[in-house]
């Protein structure tokens, strides 16, 4: 007889624990969210080409296209001190890279520069909206913007413009968070009774 209450007690907290349990994974588990993840792609000797215009520059997952723009005097491209140098005394220019391959929500967007006796504006947007309107660079800066909400996704910019000397890039970085690509599913369990 005792067997038998115990036997029903706990037949009887099995079917809440399934009921539970399958309001849980109907609630809670229709959408599995990915760990943030940070891409960074690090400067090589000739990575932004040998002059002004369009280009690509690749991480080990995702590619940037990049648009120098010659301001004035002559173009220039080097490199030092583990920094791809464009432009020069003499000859300014303007780069801007984009990227829309980056899925999920862009948490972070930073660049890692310098500008020689002078001072690029940064500027970045994600999905058309104003990460960072406007930063001035320094003699080492790195220039850093995050998501507010969490929210946004879409293509990246990062436009540097407004020196009037030697900008030295050394790395752009991108933390996101990718979502679950798999559809949702609902999980049901019936208990015999």
């Amino acid at each position: 007889m005792m067997t038998n209450l115990l036997f029903s007690q706990l037949t009887a907290i099995g079917k809440r624990f399934a009921m539970v349990l399958t309001m849980l994974v109907m609630l809670g588990v229709t959408q599995a969210w990915g760990a943030e993840t940070t891409v960074t792609w690090t400067a090589s000797s000739g990575a932004l080409g040998d002059g002004v215009g369009t280009g690509n520059i690749n991480t080990s997952s995702y590619s940037w296209n990049y648009t120098r723009t010659l301001i004035s005097g002559e173009s220039y491209t080097g490199w030092q001190s583990s920094c791809v140098q464009i432009g020069k005394k003499g000859g300014v220019e303007n780069i801007t890279f984009s990227t829309s391959n980056i899925p999920g929500t862009i948490k972070e967007v930073s660049i890692e520069c310098a500008s020689y006796q002078g001072k690029h504006n940064v500027a970045i947007t994600v999905g058309g909206k104003s990460y960072l309107s406007s930063t001035a660079t320094s003699s080492w800066t790195t220039v850093s913007a995050q998501s507010g909400s969490g929210t946004s996704s879409g293509t990246i910019q990062i436009s540097l413009t407004g020196g009037t000397r030697a900008l030295y890039i050394k790395s752009i970085s991108v933390t996101y968070e990718e979502g679950s690509t798999q559809p949702s599913r609902c999980v049901t369990q019936k208990m015999r009774g």
